[in-house]
């Protein structure tokens, strides 16, 4: 269906013809050009990137309202509001974490609900935790029973170097909810051999020293 505001062959035209050519303003010129849809990202690290940042967006309105207003005593605000001040405090500390060799950080990478980032609390651990090998997937079910703080687990594709565990790309985010059974499939693995580790935060960026690794052998 054609959506335009103006004549179509007039500085005055908006919008797109027939999802192919898109009519548009820009500093005071009129614009045409071929419609284009942005791709999805195909390689782990691009996919990884808008997981994480597509998690940490969901998450942000989960947060209570004082969570929420921390944001404000940020370097970012007034500059930047809350949400992006959240946002690019927790985009800053993901690309310290891909490729680190785990308990081997320099500066603080997991994100945090709230700020400061005191690096306090406890983390919530799942219970009953099992993975299902499918094609190019893999379905994880689990339970929340624990009682403890919790504000993400993190899900890297995991790798082993040196002897020492290397964190992955993040491949998964979710909030765990107490007291719920839960569960959800991760896509576009590679089939064979995997190992996808579980990191856990709190709510203000701390972790345990014990990671989870789950082997897993995904189906072609």
């Amino acid at each position: 269906m054609t959506v335009l505001n103006g004549p179509c062959h007039s500085t005055e035209a908006r919008g797109t013809l027939a999802g192919l050519l898109t009519f548009s303003q820009r500093r005071g010129k009129a614009l045409a050009g071929a419609t284009s849809n942005p791709k999805q990202p195909r390689t782990l690290p691009q996919r990884a990137t808008r997981t994480y940042l597509a998690g940490l967006s969901t998450q942000l309105a989960q947060l209570d309202q004082a969570q929420r207003d921390s944001w404000k005593t940020h370097d970012a605000y007034p500059a930047l509001s809350p949400y992006h001040a959240y946002m690019r405090e927790n985009a800053n500390r993901y690309k310290n974490l891909d490729g680190l060799r785990y308990g081997h950080a320099t500066q603080p990478f997991y994100p945090t609900a709230q700020w400061p980032a005191t690096l306090s609390g406890d983390n919530a651990f799942p219970t009953s935790g099992t993975f299902t090998p499918l094609s190019c997937s893999a379905r994880f079910d689990f339970h929340q029973y624990d009682p403890k703080e919790g504000f993400l687990y993190l899900f890297h594709l995991g790798s082993w170097g040196g002897g020492y565990p290397i964190y992955g790309t993040v491949i998964y985010v979710i909030r765990p909810v107490y007291g719920m059974g839960q569960s959800f499939t991760i896509y576009q693995l590679p089939p064979g051999l995997i190992v996808i580790r579980l990191v856990r935060t709190t709510m203000t960026g701390k972790t345990e020293d014990q990671s989870l690794n789950y082997t897993v052998t995904i189906l072609p």
